[in-house]
């Protein structure tokens, strides 16, 4: 093989020392991410059995009432409506903000246009059939 004057090789070389500085910071680093896991772990597992608690309140205190009127005594409640919903347009799926500002969305079928034709409340998801 000819030598190429275009062509170059660098060669560098690691001592031990630093070699076994890396790799004591590798396990520094991951013993320092072990540690912090923990805490974490048990903040998010808090905030499932708070969110547990809250949807079993909710489902005690839900009052189903009719879709085709609006009765007064529910004023305040949280209500549970139940409609078959129809459109012409092509529906499509979209996420409407809980409240201003939220960032929990809440999935509901829209027409194409725009405008909202129900919320979804139910475990069946129509746009894909289960």
């Amino acid at each position: 093989m000819a030598l190429d004057p275009h062509r170059f090789q660098e060669v560098t070389h690691e001592s031990w020392f630093a070699r076994i500085g890396g790799a004591i910071k590798g396990v520094v680093i991951g013993l320092v991410i072990f540690a912090v896991s923990f805490p974490l772990l048990f903040w998010n597992e808090g905030r499932a059995v708070q969110r547990y608690k809250t949807l079993v309140e909710g489902a005690g205190a839900v009052v189903s009432a009719a879709a085709d009127s609006v009765d007064a005594a529910n004023e305040g409640a949280l209500v549970r409506v139940s409609a078959a919903t129809a459109s012409d347009a092509a529906l499509s799926r979209w996420r409407i903000p809980k409240s201003p500002g939220s960032r929990t969305f809440v999935p509901c079928l829209a027409s194409r246009g725009g405008s909202v034709m129900g919320l979804l409340a139910t475990t069946r998801d129509p746009m894909r059939g289960v």
